[in-house]
């Protein structure tokens, strides 16, 4: 028999998309599955919906839980796993039938630890909306790390992906509650920085559907849990500068975005607050950091627009009308 592999979904209020995502995992043409359904305290029909899976399909296990955010709730599918691979899907997006299939066979053929493929980000209406290739079957550690926060390709995504669940468990890896934003990005950086020996694959089809949804946490406007940007990034930065990583294009996007914020904070008279002060002086101390060196024309322009102009940002903020 075949590796067990489990599938974790963490759901809330998901009653418009959960059958369609659901029935995309039991459908998979990779049939031995634990497939892990967390009811994050939704308010809707969804803990319903997840209950009468979990009747019709054995396979299936059901853990309602307090509205904790998606973090916890993957945290704890993690502690009931028992696959030898992990994957994790949202609610409100689908997957190909072959897609858990094709992971598995890239992680075996290539003898690798984590296996990724190429996503569909699309709207409601299942209309394109961006897209990405990478075309390279094998990366190390150092490959991965860049294609996250530099070419932004394979994107540190966690629901495209399948890992060796040793990765997670016997580092203790977890998702950083306190990320409201990037969680992702924290979490596979975590994982990178914790494993020394790393094979990671990569199949260029796009198996997942990302679907782009009105109501998403990244669809909303700014406010104060979006500063969790900056917690993400001081981690992130501190663990990649420790494996002499270059950080020098993510002090630039810290202090873009920094800047970007505290405009967006006066235009929405939202108040100031001690975690802002804090990720001020973070501010201060990048910018000061930046070496103009090694850099994308983009990320020159950005640069110059961090240390000499950074009222162009509010000139575009306007002009936007956000």
């Amino acid at each position: 028999m075949k590796d067990l592999i489990s599938i974790i979904i963490p759901i809330y209020n998901a009653e418009r998309y959960i059958d369609k995502c659901i029935n995309s995992v039991i459908k998979q043409t990779y049939q031995n599955l634990e497939i892990i359904l967390i009811n994050d305290g939704s308010t809707d029909s969804s803990g319903e919906i997840a209950d009468t899976y979990k009747k019709i399909d054995n396979r299936i296990i059901v853990k309602h839980i307090d509205n904790s955010g998606v973090s916890v709730a993957r945290n704890i599918g993690i502690s009931i796993a028992s696959g030898k691979y992990i994957s994790f899907v949202d609610s409100d997006d689908y997957i190909e039938e072959k897609m858990i299939e094709e992971l598995y066979n890239s992680i075996v053929n290539y003898n690798s630890d984590i296996a990724i493929c190429n996503i569909f980000f699309e709207d409601e209406n299942a209309l394109s909306v961006k897209e990405f290739h990478y075309y390279t079957p094998l990366l190390n550690r150092k490959e991965f790390l860049e294609n996250i926060f530099y070419v932004e390709s394979i994107q540190g995504y966690t629901w495209n992906k399948l890992y060796l669940s040793k990765l997670i468990k016997e580092k203790n890896t977890k998702f950083d509650k306190k990320a409201s934003v990037l969680e992702d990005d924290l979490f596979n950086t975590e994982i990178i920085c914790s494993n020394k020996n790393l094979t990671i694959s990569y199949i260029d089809k796009q198996l997942y559907h990302y679907v782009s949804n009105s109501s998403s946490v990244s669809n909303t406007d700014f406010n104060l849990k979006k500063l969790s940007y900056f917690y993400v990034r001081n981690k992130e930065i501190y663990m990649l500068e420790n494996e002499q990583f270059d950080v020098n294009y993510l002090k630039i996007d810290y202090c873009a975005a920094f800047i970007r914020a505290r405009i967006l904070m006066k235009k929405n008279k939202i108040e100031k607050t001690e975690q802002f002060y804090k990720f001020s002086e973070y501010f201060k101390k990048y910018k000061k950091e930046i070496k103009l060196y090694n850099l994308s024309t983009k990320m020159r322009i950005k640069y110059l627009i961090v240390k000499f102009f950074p009222f162009a940002y509010k000139i575009k903020i306007l002009m936007e009308g956000k």
